[in-house]
């Protein structure tokens, strides 16, 4: 799916490049940015740097409800609605701390519980 992104977010680059540059007047310059939330990351600072300061960013996010259900759902149910409980357990406790700062936990265990969400949800399809 990274690849399918990039390659995505690479022409789209590409296309917003050639409607920006000098000279072209065959169409108007954006004047703001509608992006969704997923692959925007790879692309946003780029296209902002192309369409200049002056460009709004509009972000929007469209979800499933099976995406839904894992923002309401327990770990336990493959979900990451406890994730701040389950930082706090971590921070508290030396031994599992391990030095770190609760941001620190915190992204660590947001990244694996969306990992967790991801591979389930593909081993589910048989991918």
């Amino acid at each position: 799916m990274n690849v399918t992104m990039e390659e995505y977010s690479t022409a789209w680059l590409d296309t917003l490049s050639k409607i920006c540059s000098a000279g072209q007047d065959d169409w108007p310059k954006p004047t703001a940015l509608i992006l969704d939330q997923y692959g925007a990351n790879l692309s946003l600072p780029a296209a902002k740097a192309i369409v200049g300061p002056d460009c709004k960013t509009i972000m929007h996010w469209t979800p499933s409800a099976a995406c839904f259900y894992s923002f309401l759902a327990p770990s336990k149910l493959c979900g990451f609605s406890d994730y701040d409980e389950v930082v706090d357990r971590i921070y508290h406790d030396d031994a599992l701390r391990k030095g770190r700062e609760r941001a620190e936990i915190l992204e660590e265990v947001w990244q694996n519980k969306w990992l967790t969400k991801v591979r389930f949800h593909y081993n589910s399809l048989g991918v």
